[in-house]
């Protein structure tokens, strides 16, 4: 793997690599890295059980962000959620920003589980 990297252009050693079973274990060792107990993780709402489940055993807080079928996440609640301003997006309580934002989790398929791509 790590000649396919070099091969075009990445220096990238086999004790940069990490083999997973698949993405939710790709997932949690990620976010196990980056954030720590008490960090708040954005996510899109609605978003797969387990990844709630994993972010909870991880004990982080889940800050959700609207997403609909047709638009995907709201951009203007993410913004919003990360202290930026957006004119046109009234803030509820709930997504005032947190004193650590440790990241925000976005699913790779359109709107998963919304049912719709």
């Amino acid at each position: 793997m790590s000649k396919h990297y070099i091969f075009h252009g990445t220096q990238l050693s086999s004790d940069d690599i990490i083999i997973t079973n698949g993405c939710q274990e790709s997932v949690f060792l990620a976010l196990l890295s980056i954030c720590n107990p008490g960090d708040t993780v954005a996510t899109e709402t609605p978003i797969f059980f387990n990844f709630i489940h994993m972010l909870e055993t991880l004990q982080l807080k889940i800050l959700e962000i609207p997403c609909t079928c047709e638009e995907g996440m709201s951009i203007e609640a993410l913004e919003c959620a990360l202290g930026g301003t957006a004119a046109k997006y009234r803030q509820p309580e709930s997504f005032r920003r947190s004193p650590r934002t440790g990241g925000c989790f976005c699913s790779g398929s359109p709107v998963f589980p919304a049912g719709e791509i």
